[in-house]
């Protein structure tokens, strides 16, 4: 199991006699025990089994300070452990008091005080985050992987009914905010819940909605929750009946959320094709990427719940944030975004911003010119060319760095990318502004372009704007702007005019 070494954090109210002292439930096993804990539990391994007793404290989520919640939540998990990791044998015992020491009883037993989830050990190597780290796992076991998630969920309760996708959203970053107060930007959140409400409003207007895909599923899918060999086996399933009832992209969504997490992005295709391949229904990637980064966020608050038990800092909940603003770029749709402007303009700078939020390449001019060949009109046309053919084969979408001022050569371009969502940002800054940013040029030309003052006001003079595009697919920025504020403003406005695309009048 992938938890972190016991550190015995204290319960905040009712306490219970393992809470008190769990090292002397861990000498009562007997023989050599291991002891790990969660945010949520503390777990015991012995050479066969694994008995997992919760945690008696309250959270924004659940309330475990009395025997009978956790007893409660005991009976849940394992409930939901035999239909997703019958292999593990799950049961539920009590925890009584013998003398000095604890044995494990009936649940119900009027002695018990305190209860666990006993399951078979699983060997750890065997999961699918041991496969990936040690270079075991592939394609070929994340689509079994894909396929056992579709297997479960066929399996699984349907709920009638679909989900508030937004008021689930909006409790999570109720309980997030507090504990990222200080660690993490509150527009940073902020941005978060206007990408969630935007995805959901525009489906609301589109009228998908999700019945019969909300299922009694596993509520927590990681890469170290995978079990593989045999039949595979999803382990450690939350305990939750409310937090576990999900539709069936948001629990496929956080398995892929992990993937990239763990540097592994490029599986998330062969994992969705997988659950298809399996029976599960064919998950568009921009929903999958909607819970994806849901889950990046339910993840952060996770990481900051234990770094207060642990002694501080953010436990790594600032790079999951950025992470789901990222998946949320890919909730819009594969875009290829156009970031248009006369040089020193700021689009380059802009450009890289763009990137370096929504994690989608940057395709330069500046860095696809021959540089020998100089600002000729051949040497831009051969650009143009190179930039559309890339940018075509973006399947995920891209950013283009250039300044498409030229109507003729940007219109070949647009030709190129007929078939995608293009849409356009143009760069101004005044002119007094271009000139001094040119004469300021790196020598080296260290981000690419080499235009000086002389080569920026003759591009600026010929520049034309970019009306070929739809005015609802255009949108000018200051350039003199901090990139910061223009990226919020134009991922603000991408979300308004992916409504407006399936209801103009939102």
């Amino acid at each position: 199991m992938a938890m972190a070494p016991a550190r015995f954090s204290a319960p905040d109210a009712e306490s219970s006699r393992v809470a008190a002292d769990p090292v002397r439930l861990r000498r009562s096993l007997g023989g050599p025990v291991e002891v790990r804990e969660t945010h949520v539990s503390w777990v015991f391994l012995t050479a066969t089994t694994a008995v997992k007793v919760k945690k008696p404290l309250r959270f924004d989520f659940a309330d475990r300070r009395a025997l009978a919640a956790r007893r409660e939540a005991c009976l849940q998990e394992a409930d939901a452990l035999r239909r997703t990791a019958p292999r593990l044998a799950a049961e539920v015992r009590g925890v009584v008091e013998i003398g000095t020491g604890y044995a494990l009883a009936d649940p119900d037993d009027p002695a018990a005080v305190d209860v666990a989830v006993v399951t078979r050990l699983y060997d750890e190597s065997a999961t699918l985050a041991a496969a990936l780290e040690a270079g075991n796992a592939g394609p070929r076991e994340v689509r079994a992987a894909g396929a056992a998630i579709a297997r479960v969920h066929a399996r699984a309760q349907r709920v009638a009914a679909p989900l508030d996708e937004r008021t689930v959203g909006d409790r999570n970053l109720e309980g997030l905010a507090p504990l990222a107060a200080g660690l993490i930007p509150a527009v940073a959140l902020l941005r978060a819940r206007h990408a969630a409400d935007a995805f959901v409003l525009r489906e609301e207007r589109a009228g998908r909605r999700r019945t019969g895909a909300v299922v009694d599923g596993h509520g927590d899918l990681r890469c170290e929750h995978v079990l593989l060999g045999g039949e595979i086996a999803l382990v450690d399933p939350l305990d939750i009946p409310e937090l576990r009832r999900v539709d069936v992209a948001d629990d496929v969504a956080f398995l892929c959320a992990d993937l990239e997490h763990r540097g592994h992005g490029e599986l998330v295709d062969d994992l969705l094709a997988g659950y298809a391949e399996g029976g599960g229904d064919r998950l568009p990637l921009d929903r999958v990427a909607f819970h994806a980064a849901y889950r990046c966020l339910v993840r952060a608050k996770v990481a900051l719940i234990r770094a207060r038990q642990g002694g501080g800092g953010d436990g790594g909940a600032g790079a999951l944030v950025d992470a789901a603003r990222r998946w949320a770029w890919r909730s819009r749709g594969p875009l290829v975004v156009l970031v248009a402007g006369p040089p020193a303009s700021g689009k380059s700078t802009l450009a890289r911003a763009l990137s370096a939020a929504s994690g989608l390449p940057v395709l330069s001019s500046d860095l696809l010119r021959d540089r020998r060949a100089g600002y000729s009109d051949d040497a831009r046309s051969r650009v143009y060319e190179e930039i559309a053919s890339r940018a075509a084969a973006c399947p995920g979408g891209c950013i283009v760095d250039a300044t498409l001022g030229d109507r003729g050569l940007r219109r070949r371009l647009l030709t190129r990318l007929q078939e995608r969502d293009v849409v356009g940002v143009e760069c101004a800054v005044g002119e007094a502004v271009a000139a001094r940013r040119a004469r300021e040029r790196r020598p080296d030309g260290a981000f690419g372009s080499e235009a000086d003052e002389a080569v920026a006001r003759r591009l600026a003079a010929r520049h034309e704007r970019l009306d070929e595009l739809p005015r609802s697919d255009r949108v000018l920025v200051d350039g003199e702007q901090s990139s910061d504020e223009n990226v919020h403003a134009i991922e603000s406005w991408l979300d308004r005019r992916l409504v407006q695309r399936v209801d103009p009048t939102a």
